[in-house]
């Protein structure tokens, strides 16, 4: 309603999303009217390559900024607002949570089914739902987890059944549905997939109600271009993208397929003598199922550019695995709905419901996974330039819908030239350049850490954390690709902070990861604590067959032309704080301008700092660092200071968030250095060249 600053307070409106450092959970419900008091931000610009500027995205939703919070006393509860919308929301609120309840609470056994439940039925993710996300993205059937028109079309069938059992009601049919998918979409959280999903729906539920014939198509464009009015630049999203497109080729080639297996046919009816117009059952399953199994493989054609455009990711056995996995999803799915309708009345019926539900949904899960571990399920490459996949998704619907066969065939050659174009250059694709020896990049992610570092044809990561939640699902990845990584040998957790390795999981579901590199205060918190993050993260990596290294100051890794010396932990390091366990590396690297010297010191304080600041300055001798990591992003300490009045470091660099950006006490180190920071300047390249210069750019996109 209203912004107050240091002067004045102004009206306003718009949705604020708002950030509050302690829980909050019973105190505030949908409907409350609160004041904060808190940082606000307005949305920032883009700050790291690969990333969209989301500002004409947030103002097409209405969203003017956040709020930062950092403690709950700063959340007060006005008094109740006693108008309808209030009313309302709080009724809304306890459906919410009932049907939140019937798939929570699982045991550990049945998590993955609960969990897949959970994204099926309510379009609930969470951070500990990434590995199966990224099992599922990886073998290109994500789209059964996440809702959409399929899900919902899943729900008119089982309704229109069981309304059909009491007798043909005619149209009051499609109505009965449309009331059902009402009331489902007020219970489910309103995200845009799933208003666009149940928009779609309703209108088609709608169009059949009325009795009159009309082309689905022609009505499918009409949706669209509601739905672009409404948020028009939805089309350049991959999940718009995909629901429209997809359903458009489903309306399209779903009856010519069929018509296509059912033999000849006039005017789209069996030609007599010739097939039987009244096949058996078992016939009739066949049939569609071959249907079924032709539509996949269309889908997972026609899908392939876009998903390649937007992930990264090409998934050859998504097609197969699609049919396998289908009518499984179906089948939990119309148990899932069940369940769910009994738990907004009966809560507890619908609860013991779900337990064999969930159950299911974990064997399906399981299925995946398996696939997932097949050879080839996966392949992972740089985007595709959105031009290409424009051009290949034109190129493939001439293929399909020319009448000449001429333009037919030049359709396929056009294909068949620009998958080979694609494949060529991304065989010669050198991300470096053969003028640059080695390159640190510094992903821009708020109060964490996230540092690619690469010589040659290698790369690794050094930390890959942020406090932001779903740091690792778009950021770090579309970084990652437009850097041009395809591979990363080594992932380091430097030390067992959650700001440091939160995103690690999801970024492993998109790019190879070689080898995770740790210290020991990691592997012992993973021990002391088996429900903690530390043994999740170790976990997922040892179930899908990465190995798993231990370092201690000595310790050497190669990284292309470079060498990385871990200088800190020592052998033994017992009862110190996490952040004075953290890894600190010097890397450096030969040029014909003599040797250049990078150190990464993640989160070292007091500790850490001085039991490696002696080792640091023999190896580095008298020439002076060229570049440092700032330690614990940006928190002083004195020791960080000596440290950097001791090595001399051309360029610091500073991973941290906003709140550290007025640290005067830097002031006396400061000065005659170059002192980039992700907060304010976006994301950091460093590259050294071959002839020994060091040169370095910003990303922030103002």
């Amino acid at each position: 309603e209203s912004l107050r600053g240091d002067e004045d307070e102004r009206a306003s409106s718009g949705v604020v999303r708002v950030f509050v450092g302690e829980c909050l959970v019973g105190r505030v419900r949908a409907g409350d009217r609160v004041r904060l008091v808190g940082r606000f931000r307005p949305p920032e610009p883009p700050l790291n390559p690969g990333q969209r500027d989301s500002r004409p995205l947030l103002a097409q939703r209405g969203e003017i900024g956040s709020v930062d919070v950092p403690l709950s006393e700063l959340v007060e509860l006005l008094p109740e607002e006693r108008g309808v919308s209030g009313r309302a929301a709080r009724v809304i609120e306890a459906m919410r949570g009932r049907a939140a309840a019937v798939f929570a609470g699982p045991d550990d056994a049945a998590h993955d089914g609960a969990t897949m439940m959970q994204a099926l039925i309510l379009g609930e993710t969470e951070a500990d739902d990434a590995p199966l996300r990224g099992v599922f993205i990886r073998v290109g059937v994500a789209h059964l987890l996440a809702i959409s028109g399929f899900h919902l079309a899943v729900m008119a069938g089982a309704t229109l059944w069981f309304v059909r059992l009491t007798g043909d009601r005619g149209r009051l049919e499609p109505l009965l549905v449309a009331v059902l998918v009402l009331a489902y979409l007020v219970i489910v959280p309103a995200k845009t997939p799933i208003v666009r999903a149940g928009a779609m729906v309703l209108i088609l539920l709608l169009a059949e109600s009325t009795g009159r014939r009309y082309d689905r198509l022609a009505l499918l464009g009409w949706i669209a271009v509601g739905l672009l009015v409404w948020r028009p630049l939805d089309v350049f999203a991959l999940g718009w993208q995909l629901s429209v497109g997809l359903t458009a080729l489903l309306l399209w080639a779903g009856p010519r397929v069929d018509l296509m297996l059912r033999g000849p046919t006039v005017d789209g009816k069996p030609i007599r003598g010739l097939i039987d117009d009244r096949p058996s059952g078992a016939a009739l399953v066949l049939r569609r199922a071959m249907t079924g199994v032709v539509l996949a493989f269309a889908c997972w054609v026609f899908s392939a550019p876009a998903v390649l455009a937007q992930t990264g990711v090409f998934s050859p056995l998504s097609a197969p695995a699609t049919v396998l996995a289908t009518p499984l999803v179906v089948v939990s799915l119309w148990a899932g709905y069940i369940a769910l309708g009994v738990g907004v009345v009966l809560p507890e019926v619908g609860r013991a419901m779900a337990g064999p539900v969930a159950a299911f949904a974990g064997e399906i899960a399981a299925f995946v996974s398996w696939i997932d571990r097949l050879p080839g399920a996966s392949m992972r490459g740089a985007d595709a330039p959105a031009w290409w996949a424009v051009l290949t998704t034109a190129a493939l619907c001439v293929t399909v819908g020319a009448r000449r066969r001429w333009v037919r065939r030049a359709a396929i050659g056009l294909v068949l030239g620009l998958c080979v174009w694609m494949g060529v250059e991304r065989w010669r694709e050198d991300a470096l350049g053969d003028d640059v020896v080695l390159r640190l990049d510094t992903i821009a992610v708020g109060d964490g850490s996230c540092h690619l570092i690469r010589s040659g044809e290698s790369a690794i990561l050094f930390d890959c954390g942020s406090t932001w939640p779903g740091v690792g699902t778009r950021r770090i990845p579309d970084a990652l690709r437009a850097l041009g990584v395809r591979r990363i040998d080594a992932a380091f957790v430097t030390h067992p902070d959650f700001d440091h390795y939160s995103g690690l999981i999801d970024v492993s579901a998109q790019f190879e990861i070689g080898v995770l590199v740790v210290e020991r205060q990691t592997i012992v918190a993973a021990e002391q604590r088996p429900w903690g993050p530390e043994r999740a993260l170790l976990d997922h990596f040892r179930s899908i067959g990465v190995p798993i290294r231990e370092v201690r100051a000595g310790d050497t890794t190669r990284i292309g032309d470079a060498t990385m010396r871990v200088l800190w932990p020592i052998a033994g390091l017992e009862r110190v704080a996490s952040n004075d366990s953290s890894i600190v590396g010097l890397i450096d690297v030969q040029t014909d301008g003599g040797e250049r010297t990078l150190l990464m010191t993640a989160d070292a304080m007091g500790r850490a700092i001085e039991g490696m600041l002696a080792e640091a300055e023999r190896l580095v001798g008298g020439r002076g660092l060229d570049v440092m990591e700032l330690p614990h992003h940006g928190s002083f300490v004195p020791q960080a200071a000596a440290m950097i009045e001791r090595l001399d470091p051309k360029i610091i660099v500073q991973s941290s968030g906003p709140r550290r950006l007025r640290e005067i006490r830097w002031l006396g180190v400061r000065e005659g250095r170059e002192w980039p920071v992700t907060a304010r300047d976006g994301a950091v390249s460093i590259e050294v060249l071959r002839d020994g210069s060091v040169r370095m750019k910003t990303w922030r996109g103002d």
